[in-house]
């Protein structure tokens, strides 16, 4: 009997181990797959980035091409130097302007973190003070012992 109810425990056992070892490996499938959408949103989000600032750097280059064939005459041919120097205020002049909604959108993500927070404390203490209020209100409800042996029914 013993022994008939030994295999039947190693049997259960068993079938415990491999139920838990196919949810670990359900969950380490989805965390796989989590960690590879963060890394190709990451990747895209870089991609993106580098996009715009070569973008940006085009744009400049051309608005500093523009500018300098407006502030010459048209016999003569701007200098390298003054082209340089004209792509490279209007790169300045791009890299303000992301910088700038960077900070726009990083002070309005924080602003947004801190509303959160507030809310949260604000609910933390309702719920502090309810409790405490709940236990108050039980402990005062509480008939204290010697009042109790005084009026025992016998």
């Amino acid at each position: 009997m013993t022994s008939n109810a030994d295999l039947q425990q190693a049997k259960l056992d068993a079938s415990a181990s491999q139920q838990e070892a196919d949810r670990l490996r359900t969950q380490l499938y989805h965390l796989r797959e989590q960690i590879s959408v963060r890394d190709a949103r990451e990747q895209a989000r870089q991609q993106g980035y580098d996009q715009g600032l070569q973008k940006a750097r085009q744009q400049g280059y051309d608005q500093g091409l523009q500018q300098a064939r407006v502030q010459t005459p048209p016999d003569v041919q701007p200098s390298p130097q003054l082209l340089k120097a004209s792509f490279d205020s209007a790169l300045s002049l791009a890299r303000q302007n992301h910088e700038l909604r960077f900070q726009r959108e990083f002070e309005h993500q924080l602003n947004a973190e801190r509303q959160r927070l507030q809310l949260l404390t604000v609910q933390h203490q309702h719920d502090f003070e309810r409790a405490s209020s709940l236990i108050n209100f039980k402990n005062s409800c509480k008939t204290p012992r010697s009042i109790q042996t005084k009026f025992r029914v016998a």
